[in-house]
C-alpha cells in the first residue's frame, strides 16, 4: 500500500518502505507530521518516532530491545501519558516473568500447566481444568459443566455472567445491581445501536460516538468524534495497542494512553473513542466488588471470549474454537507490527488458524497459546 486516503474522516497518510519491504516512513496529510521507523540487523522494530514535518520537533518516540529469542526486553517512550523506560525478563518458555517501568516493578509467575499464579502482588488458584478458582483478594469463581464463566463472588456480592450455547457472553452483572445484555450477528460480533463492522471481520468502522478509519486490512489509521469529520491520527505500537492520537500539523499528541503488559490502563489524557488494548474495543465495564476499586475492563471482540485486563485472563474461555483466527507469537509482548500499514510479512502477529484445540486455559492470552495448547495449526 503507498497512500491511504478518506475524504469524510480527513485521513490522509502517504507510505514508504525501505529495500526489504519494511514501512520506513508515514506521512500524515500533505507532507506534514512524519513517522519514521527503522529496524535492527534481524529486521525487528527498533525505533519509533513521530516529528514534524521539518524534523525540528518530535512528538513522540518509542524504542524496542530484543533478547535472542526475539522477547521485547525494554520499551522506552518519550511524549505520552506516562512515558517510561519499560524493561522485561522471560522464563526459558518465553513467559513474561517480570517488568518494570523505571519506578515499580511487577513479578509474574505459572504453575507447571502454564496458568499464572502470580501477578504482582495478586496470586491465583487454579482446578484440575485449569479454571481459576481463587484469587488472594477474596474472589472466587464458579463455572457451568461447560467451563463456561458462572459466577464471580467477591466479599459479600456475587455477579452472574450467562454464556450462550455458542459460547458467547449474553450478559454481565456488575456492581450497583448493573447488568449489561449483549446480542450478536450471525458472524459473532457483538450488535448493539450504532455499531457498524468493516466488511465481514471484526473491525469496528463505528461505535454510536466514535468513527475509526481503516486500511484494505483493517489497520487502524484515523479515530474520530461522532460521523469521524477531522478524525485524529491514531499510533499504534507494535502490540497493536493504541498508545497515541495527533493531528497532521500538531506539535504534541493530541492524546495517549500507556498499559500494562496485561492491558490496564496506567495513565490515559485526551483520548477519543473506545479502541485501546490491541487496537480491541472495551466497553469500560466493571465486574467487582465496589468495596475493593478494582475496574475490569472487558472486551468485546469477533473471535474472542471477554478479556480481563484487571487479572489478566479470559472470562470465557470457551469461545475458542475450531477455525478461529489468532496472532501468536514466541515473543508474548509482541502482536502485530503496529505500524498502520499492515505489513506484518509473517513476523510478529503473523495469524494462524485453529484446527484443534486440546488444552486451552482460562488465564491465557490468545497471543500467549502454545503447542502443548492448540494440537494441530497453520
Amino acid at each position: 500500500m503507498r497512500t491511504a486516503s478518506n475524504p469524510t474522516t480527513s485521513i490522509n497518510v502517504t507510505l514508504a518502505y525501505n529495500k526489504l519491504s519494511q514501512p520506513a516512513t508515514i506521512t500524515y496529510g500533505t507532507n506534514n507530521n512524519v513517522r519514521t521507523l527503522t529496524y535492527d540487523d534481524l529486521h525487528r522494530l527498533k525505533t519509533d518516532t513521530l516529528k514534524n514535518a521539518a524534523g525540528t520537533v518530535t512528538l513522540g518516540s518509542i524504542t524496542y530491545g530484543y533478547d535472542a529469542n526475539g522477547n521485547e526486553t525494554s520499551k522506552v517512550t518519550t511524549g505520552f501519558a506516562g512515558s517510561a523506560s519499560n524493561t522485561y525478563t522471560y522464563d526459558l518458555a518465553d513467559r513474561l516473568t517480570s517488568w518494570s517501568n523505571g519506578t515499580t516493578s511487577t513479578t509474574y509467575a505459572y504453575d507447571a500447566s502454564g496458568n499464572r499464579t502470580q501477578n504482582g502482588s495478586k496470586t491465583f488458584t487454579y482446578d484440575a481444568r485449569n479454571q481459576l478458582l481463587t484469587q488472594n483478594d477474596g474472589s472466587s469463581y464458579l463455572y457451568t459443566a461447560r467451563g463456561t464463566l458462572k459466577r464471580t463472588m467477591s466479599g459479600s456480592a456475587a455477579y452472574d455472567t450467562l454464556t450462550d450455547a455458542f459460547g458467547q457472553v449474553r450478559s454481565q452483572q456488575a456492581a450497583g445491581g448493573v447488568t449489561t445484555s449483549y446480542d450478536y450477528d450471525a458472524l459473532g460480533r457483538a450488535i448493539k445501536p450504532g455499531f457498524t463492522y468493516t466488511g465481514l471481520g471484526n473491525h469496528r468502522a463505528s461505535d454510536g460516538t466514535a468513527t475509526y478509519t481503516r486500511g484494505p486490512a483493517g489497520e487502524l489509521f484515523g479515530v474520530g468524534s461522532g460521523a469521524g469529520a477531522g478524525s485524529r491520527y491514531a499510533w499504534t505500537d507494535q502490540h497493536w495497542d493504541v498508545v497515541g492520537q495527533f493531528s497532521a500539523t500538531g506539535t504534541a499528541l493530541s492524546g495517549s494512553t500507556t498499559y500494562d503488559p496485561l492491558g490496564s490502563v496506567l495513565t490515559t489524557s485526551g483520548m477519543v473513542g473506545h479502541l485501546g488494548y490491541q487496537s480491541e474495543w472495551t466497553d469500560g465495564l466493571t465486574v467487582r466488588d465496589g468495596e475493593t476499586g478494582k475496574t475490569t475492563v472487558l472486551k468485546t471482540t469477533q473471535h474472542h471470549p471477554f478479556w480481563d485486563a484487571t487479572d489478566g485472563r479470559w472470562v470465557d474461555a470457551g469461545k475458542l474454537a475450531v477455525g478461529h483466527r489468532l496472532r501468536v507469537h514466541d515473543d508474548k509482548r509482541l502482536e502485530g507490527d503496529g505500524t498502520g500499514a499492515g505489513m506484518g510479512g509473517g513476523g510478529p502477529g503473523h495469524q494462524l488458524t485453529v484446527v484443534e484445540v486440546r488444552n486451552y486455559t482460562g488465564d491465557k492470552r490468545m497471543h500467549d497459546l502454545t503447542v502443548a495448547d492448540i494440537h494441530t495449526y497453520y
